[in-house]
């Protein structure tokens, strides 16, 4: 597929249903925190106990989930003629990496130490912090 036909299958419905898919699975990961949640549901799993296992297989369906959520971000933004600087600012990635993840065609995945809030109103700006 090439980047215009990717950039064209990105549609508000394909993205408000994978935003509820993560919203489903974030509310069924914090479930697993309740402390009746080995005794409330009938699955043989959680009937051991195994709440943390069925959690991390949640989160990990959300993570994936929303890598190819953020990847539609970076080609809607891309189709309107952000560059590839500002979506980099805006991931919070280099742009090298977030080209490199894009052009590979998979989910865009994102370090976990950012600590940069950005100002909006001036794209390819960071905030001050």
């Amino acid at each position: 597929m090439s980047d215009t036909e990717y950039r064209d299958c990105v549609s508000v419905e394909k993205t408000r249903r994978m935003l509820t898919r993560m919203r489903e699975l974030l509310d069924k990961a914090e479930a697993t925190l309740d402390p009746d949640f080995g005794t409330i549901h009938s699955d043989p799993v959680a009937r051991r106990g195994n709440a943390a296992a069925i959690r991390a297989d949640y989160l990990a369906k959300l993570q994936r989930v929303s890598g190819w959520v953020l990847r539609d971000a970076v080609a809607d933004g891309l189709a309107h003629e952000m560059t590839w600087r500002w979506m980099g600012v805006s991931c919070q990635l280099p742009v090298g990496t977030l080209h490199r993840q894009y052009k590979a065609g998979g989910r865009i995945v994102v370090r976990d130490n950012v600590t940069q809030e950005l100002d909006y109103t001036e794209p390819g700006q960071p905030a001050e912090s």
